[in-house]
């Protein structure tokens, strides 16, 4: 059986620093006006071998970043009582976890219940955003629901609230009671503009969702009725056993939420909605 050691934050950050500046570079480099001069000489072989060696050196700072995820429960299955844990970034949004084109999420350690489908999310921001070159996509600043997501008896919803870094996030996990699972236009899982749905025997299937864009228009953020009709439930923050609970009152502190409820997009240290800069302002990297 492999095992694995969670890497501390020093040595994260040393992993994601050279991932920064690998990005960076590559970045320049796809764009190609520096290779026009001498494009057909040998410098421009060698370039591109540098460059083939730098994607490479990226790939394996990834698969370092893969092994220290450290794994942390997220939530309890209402049907089978199981805590699941995923492998999770919790020390800051600028992990490649939370990078939406180019995720690494460790799949294979997850520790899921049969009864897992997806994991939606929200991040309520905090008033600094760390500068980054990747696109974090987190979700909108309060926890929702998709309703035609629990137009199926057997599927449930469970949110809970988990630290990372100054932010406070909203893991939203769809559970279901049969599978496979057949759902048009499916919630996006977490931080991804595609939906990834855990189906029967662990088989993961990736579709593509339009969701994530128009969660201020499709999204519901009035969790109060869902909750009473035991389609939704919640796990009181830093609860450690993972109580699963049912009020729909003042009890849940999920419930009247202040924040923006649009599809947010984080990039070089600033907040984006629909294609316009809402806060922060964009600065070189240091």
């Amino acid at each position: 059986m492999s095992t694995f050691t969670p890497f501390s934050f020093e040595s994260r950050q040393s992993i994601l620093q050279e991932c920064v500046e690998l990005i960076c570079w590559l970045h320049d480099f796809a764009d190609g006006y520096h290779l026009h001069s001498i494009r057909g000489t040998p410098a421009f072989i060698e370039a591109l071998q540098y460059g083939h060696a730098q994607k490479d050196r990226l790939r394996s700072l990834a698969q370092q970043y893969s092994h220290g995820l450290p794994t942390v429960p997220l939530s309890r299955c209402p049907y089978c009582q199981i805590i699941n844990h995923l492998p999770f970034d919790h020390y800051n949004l600028d992990g490649l976890w939370w990078h939406y084109e180019q995720d690494v999420r460790a799949r294979g350690r997850q520790q899921l219940c049969p009864h897992f489908l997806t994991l939606s999310g929200a991040v309520k921001l905090a008033d600094e955003i760390i500068w980054s070159p990747i696109e974090v996509l987190p979700g909108p600043e309060v926890p929702f629901i998709v309703p035609h997501m629990l137009q199926d008896d057997s599927i449930k919803a469970v949110i809970s609230q988990i630290n990372v870094g100054a932010h406070t996030t909203y893991p939203i996990v769809y559970f279901s009671q049969v599978k496979p699972v057949k759902i048009e236009n499916p919630v996006c899982e977490w931080g991804k503009n595609v939906a990834v749905l855990v189906q029967k025997d662990g088989e993961f299937q990736s579709l593509l969702s339009s969701y994530y864009r128009y969660l201020d228009k499709y999204g519901d953020f009035d969790l109060a009725p869902w909750i009473a009709r035991g389609k939704v439930l919640w796990i009181e923050p830093d609860d450690e056993l993972f109580n699963l609970r049912s009020e729909s009152d003042d009890q849940c502190p999920y419930l009247n939420l202040s924040g923006n409820l649009g599809a947010l997009k984080l990039r070089q240290g600033c907040v984006w909605s629909e294609g316009k800069r809402i806060r922060g302002e964009l600065k070189p990297r240091k």
